[in-house]
């Protein structure tokens, strides 16, 4: 978008909450798939064709700067916070200290940090997001990993090569799956399923599916890590009524 403006005329501020351009480019997508200085020579070739892009780091929207002064200082505000948080997951046990959240772990990793992660690992979630936990647990540790995935196969949200990429890495795959509890006892793990059929999605995309009755399993494991979908959290947003169903609500017609 700062782009776009940049080059039919505009000057353009960019306001960015963490120490580097690239939003989820930057933070989400593991370095073996999208090495680092590739997007920094991208940004840079950016800010050099538009040279009347001001850049702003470490500074978010509700923390450092309002929405009210940014109204103050520009003529337009346009709002491009991208969903950088992962939603939890909304059964018993889902916020133990066991369960991580996905988009939280690959921030971490692109930080330089390397979590200690050893032993089975199950990832729940079915989309492009959940392949790339699941092959950076490997990376960082992890002994064997599994994707516990709602959807049937042919439903999965994930890319095609995103999912041979992890099948390549023996990640295992485990469709129509419906976790409904999470305990941990120390340093064991139980992680309760139903079997799920079904599991596809209609014609407006939503998802369906039927709960098989009598299929309750524990699949133990060392670690849960979530990749069940993402959110925008913004405390000034929220305040003005402004994110509805963890995405800023827009009106097309005003």
């Amino acid at each position: 978008a700062a782009q776009d403006l940049g080059l039919a005329g505009f000057e353009v501020h960019i306001y960015e909450m963490t120490e580097r351009l690239g939003g989820m480019v930057a933070w989400g997508i593991p370095f073996n798939r999208l090495p680092q200085d590739v997007l920094a020579e991208d940004i840079d070739r950016l800010l050099a064709r538009c040279p009347d892009i001001k850049v702003h780091l470490n500074t978010a929207l509700g923390e450092h700067v309002s929405l009210d002064e940014l109204k103050e200082r520009h003529q337009v505000v346009l709002l491009a916070l991208g969903t950088t948080w992962g939603k939890s997951l909304p059964v018993p046990g889902g916020d133990l200290a066991e369960v991580w959240d996905g988009v939280d772990f690959l921030h971490r990793v692109n930080a330089g940090e390397r979590p200690k992660v050893h032993g089975k690992v199950v990832v729940i979630g079915g989309g492009d997001v959940a392949m790339d936990v699941a092959r950076t647990a490997l990376r960082c540790g992890a002994n064997e990993v599994h994707l516990s995935v709602l959807e049937n196969r042919d439903s999965m949200r994930a890319s095609e090569h995103e999912l041979f990429g992890a099948l390549a890495e023996d990640v295992g795959l485990h469709n129509d799956r419906l976790p409904t509890d999470i305990a941990a006892q120390g340093h064991n793990v139980t992680l309760r399923c139903v079997r799920t059929e079904g599991g596809g999605l209609d014609e407006e995309g939503r998802l369906q599916f039927e709960i098989i009755k009598g299929s309750d399993s524990d699949v133990p494991c060392d670690l849960v890590m979530t990749a069940v979908g993402q959110r925008v959290e913004c405390d000034d947003l929220e305040q003005r009524g402004m994110i509805e169903r963890g995405i800023i609500k827009t009106n097309a017609e005003n």
